[in-house]
């Protein structure tokens, strides 16, 4: 850190005593007798507020953590130091706090070798959750060597990717912006098929699940699931997961948790009773979907980097050996993507979205595609955005994801939607445009790739320039955990 002992502890306190004061004052006011667009601009500002505040202590951590106050105090790390501080802290939230600070604002993490700036300013304005930056650091070190040879990913590359990661994750939660940097780092290795397929024979030799009856009588269900695994898992769970409404329309009170535990029953008594037969989906079967880039499939695509990489439904990588042993004994349905990263269309002249075009959708959407919403396919409609009757087609360009309550929702308020760059928008004339759709995070990454390769044209040919074929060296980093080792 720049500053001196002296100048941060009169700034610090002085600064600290104002955002404690504006605290106070903000306690005092009677929100009641706002309006609502008061109150709306007031929660997402305060949002932005939180985002700001975890940021700034961060930074000071990184300061703690410069001077050595941990060892100094006798405490050896600054998970301990910070537990001493703040006691009431869970301890896996302090283990999460410590890391992110030394990833973002560390001395040593990756100085020299990426300039992180980019990333550390949009957590410090908020811009950034915290989350979504430790992913985004993660994906930077893994880059660069160690873990990739020298040369392979340029520093223009290098910066255009820092700068996407955090433009998109200016619009994505946490979960999508871990799936956009593991498909982006997966993207720009061209051993990315080879290094897959050992990380998935290391996962598998780890798989677990237990389930163990307590003294209670209750059931604790835990475990390591692989990707594939989880995934068709998680794709029958949600068959039996959907809310429900009672029959005068009340809503289902129970939680996500409850719903889950709930089909995860029906789903066994239904696998004992009917040879594991699960219900249908809108008149289609519950199925893995695998998205495979269209050029993959092309004879003359050499060793183009990330030709290897498959997609399961929640945008994690699959290594080509692993789609093709699904596809030898499973219900897969592949999704072709063309150029542009949205599915190709296959459109119909009934009403009813056939089982193709659903996929390609759900494909594309991913998700109900009302802002704000995060409900899976299982639990949506597919809405015709051009109405059927006044000639819309039954294609996947024509169609959208739509929850139950949306759908409803959509139809009451006369909302429009349209296509707009791969993404469904839902606005009247006078609103802003919603939130952008993971589908649209993945076609930014595909398009840095694209520029990549332009300024990198031997990879293209050889998959990897000369002497740079060496296998990743062992920089910490597991693909079991998803975090860094120290």
């Amino acid at each position: 850190m720049a500053t001196t002992p002296a100048s941060v502890a009169d700034g610090l306190e002085a600064a600290v005593a104002g955002v404690v004061a504006a605290l106070d004052r903000l306690a005092a006011t009677a929100p009641a007798g706002e309006n609502d667009d008061v109150l709306a601009v007031a929660i997402a500002e305060l949002d932005r507020c939180g985002r700001r505040l975890e940021g700034q202590s961060l930074r000071l951590l990184a300061e703690v953590s410069d001077r050595d106050l941990p060892k100094r105090s006798g405490l050896g790390n600054l998970g301990a130091w910070l537990r001493q501080q703040v006691p009431t802290t869970d301890r896996r939230e302090v283990s999460r706090r410590a890391a992110q600070a030394q990833a973002l604002f560390g001395l040593d993490e990756l100085a020299g070798r990426v300039d992180l700036a980019p990333t550390r300013d949009a957590v410090l304005s908020g811009d950034l959750p915290t989350g979504s930056a430790l992913h985004i650091t993660q994906a930077m070190s893994r880059l660069v060597p160690p873990a990739t040879p020298a040369g392979l990913v340029d520093e223009a590359t290098l910066a255009e990717a820092q700068e996407v990661l955090t433009g998109q994750a200016a619009q994505h939660d946490p979960a999508v912006v871990r799936a956009m940097a593991e498909r982006l780092v997966a993207t720009l290795d061209p051993q990315a098929g080879e290094r897959l397929a050992r990380d998935e024979d290391r996962q598998a030799e780890v798989r677990t699940l237990t389930l163990v009856r307590e003294t209670s009588g209750m059931y604790l269900l835990k475990g390591q699931l692989t990707p594939v695994c989880g995934a068709a898992l998680a794709a029958a769970l949600d068959a039996w997961s959907a809310p429900r409404p009672a029959a005068d329309g009340t809503a289902d009170t129970r939680t996500a948790a409850m719903r889950r535990h709930d089909a995860a029953q029906q789903l066994a008594e239904k696998a004992m009773a009917a040879d594991g037969l699960l219900p249908t989906t809108h008149g289609t079967a519950r199925r893995l979907v695998i998205t495979v880039p269209a050029a993959t499939l092309a004879s003359a695509i050499g060793a183009h980097p990330g030709v290897d990489v498959a997609q399961l439904p929640d945008g994690w990588p699959l290594s080509r050996l692993t789609a093709q042993t699904l596809a030898c004994d499973a219900d897969i349905v592949p999704i072709l993507v063309g150029a542009d990263g949205g599915p190709l269309d296959v459109g119909n002249t009934v009403y009813l979205f056939p089982d193709r075009v659903r996929q390609a959708i759900i494909s594309r959407d991913r998700r109900c595609t009302f802002p704000g919403c995060g409900a899976p396919p299982a639990w949506c409609d597919v809405h015709h955005l051009e109405g059927f009757r006044v000639g819309g087609a039954t294609s996947a360009r024509n169609g959208a994801l739509l929850c139950g309550r949306h759908h409803r929702h959509v139809h009451a308020t006369g909302l429009v939607g349209r296509l707009v760059d791969g993404r469904v928008v839902w606005q009247r004339c006078d609103e802003p445009a919603p939130p952008a759709s993971a589908a649209t995070a993945d076609r930014a990454i595909d398009e840095l790739v694209r520029r990549w390769l332009e300024r990198n044209p031997g990879l293209r040919r050889q998959g990897a320039p000369p002497g740079q074929r060496a296998e990743r060296r062992n920089t910490g980093w597991s693909p079991l955990s998803g975090s860094l080792e120290k």
